[in-house]
């Protein structure tokens, strides 16, 4: 009927010098154990449980996922309302647990250097449609958000800090999350569709790389500053061990392939 991994066990790979942000991350213990148990329960019950679990699910208004959100970023808030495109209603099991896969996605995304995040806590072709749509919605969303965030062309103008380092973060998010969509959606797209995903890659890519190469900038002329000081202020030797480790993963990617989304390579 279905085949389910505990494809959570793969977080066993994180590195040690993410292991001490990424466990610290609000929900991160609480999606890998909530997706270890669903996956026992999806792998062993039979299909008169599972059908009533869904039910069950189905019945709580608290478990109803909300889809389209992206729409909201094409029309002010008023017209999205009135044009009754609003946010849609999707209730069950299935979308329960491709949300909390997406979530536990999210966390690798950000806080790790893994590749394909997504893909880590991959679904199983029970829940592998409501996966690629919430997957789909999400990548959209986080790229016409930042299309339409004003703040990133300010911090691009401004000398580097935590706030263009957590840009860098919130862009790598969404490119592996564009990119795990236009993989999965792949049977279902046209070449226009193709196209599009390929160019807001490349416009992310290009505001990812022009952040990086302020912050290695950056990083290269305090790092030659403070061999002729004695005294550096505490929230600049925190940012100079951060960006170095931000930097340095991205070179790692670049190196190995994984940063090269743009191709959105099905296979």
């Amino acid at each position: 009927m279905r085949t389910t991994t505990s494809s959570v066990r793969s977080w066993g790979a994180v590195a040690p010098e993410d292991q001490s942000l990424v466990y610290r991350v609000v929900g991160t213990l609480e999606y890998m154990s909530a997706l270890r148990d669903l996956d026992a329960f999806l792998g062993s019950a039979s299909a008169e449980e599972i059908a009533a679990a869904d039910r069950f699910v189905a019945s709580r208004p608290e478990f109803t996922v909300f889809t389209r959100l992206s729409d909201r970023f094409r029309l002010s808030s008023q017209a999205w309302i009135n044009s009754g495109q609003g946010a849609a209603q999707q209730r069950g099991l299935m979308w329960v647990v491709a949300l909390a896969r997406l979530e536990a996605g999210a966390i690798v995304g950000t806080f790790t250097t893994l590749p394909a995040p997504f893909e880590i806590v991959g679904p199983s072709r029970w829940e592998m449609p409501a996966y690629k749509e919430l997957l789909m919605d999400g990548a959209l969303t986080h790229y016409l958000a930042l299309t339409n965030d004003g703040n990133v062309a300010m911090v691009a103008k401004k000398p580097p800090d935590s706030e263009m380092l957590a840009y860098i973060r919130r862009l790598n998010l969404a490119r592996a999350m564009l990119s795990a969509a236009a993989r999965s959606n792949a049977q279902e797209l046209s070449p226009q569709d193709w196209a599009e995903l390929v160019k807001q890659d490349k416009q992310m890519l290009a505001t990812r790389n022009r952040f990086s190469s302020a912050l290695a900038d950056f990083v290269a002329s305090q790092n030659y500053s403070n061999t002729n000081q004695s005294v550096t202020p505490g929230s600049l030797r925190a940012m100079l061990r951060a960006c170095p480790a931000q930097l340095a993963a991205e070179q790692r990617e670049l190196a190995a392939g994984t940063a090269k989304v743009q191709t959105f390579r099905t296979r």
